[in-house]
């Protein structure tokens, strides 16, 4: 699934706004989300200005990467929207 395509589109000042297409693999790299294979899973380091959050799945690397993507998305606090594999995600929605 690293090679899964996905699209994330954001609003600035109420403009939906393309901000990535490409990998999933791709993704992680351009947003600096780095992770290793743990025993029994995955664990992502997600930094952001000033922070970095760890996070430790136990799913597979699909399910993981996607949930990393989520919470990178969540903690930069925009509204965004996210699909991949023909699912959408709404982040940060009122």
């Amino acid at each position: 699934m690293k090679n899964e395509e996905i699209t994330i589109y954001w609003w600035n000042m109420g403009t939906k706004t393309l901000d990535f297409a490409g990998t999933i693999n791709d993704y992680l790299i351009n947003k600096n989300i780095t992770y290793k294979k743990i025993k029994h899973g995955f664990k992502f380091k997600i930094s952001l200005s000033g922070c970095v959050v760890n996070f430790q799945s136990l799913n597979s690397f699909d399910n993981a990467s996607v949930d990393a993507i989520k919470i990178f998305l969540l903690l930069l606090g925009d509204k965004s929207l996210f699909r991949v594999s023909g699912r959408q995600y709404k982040i940060n929605y009122n």
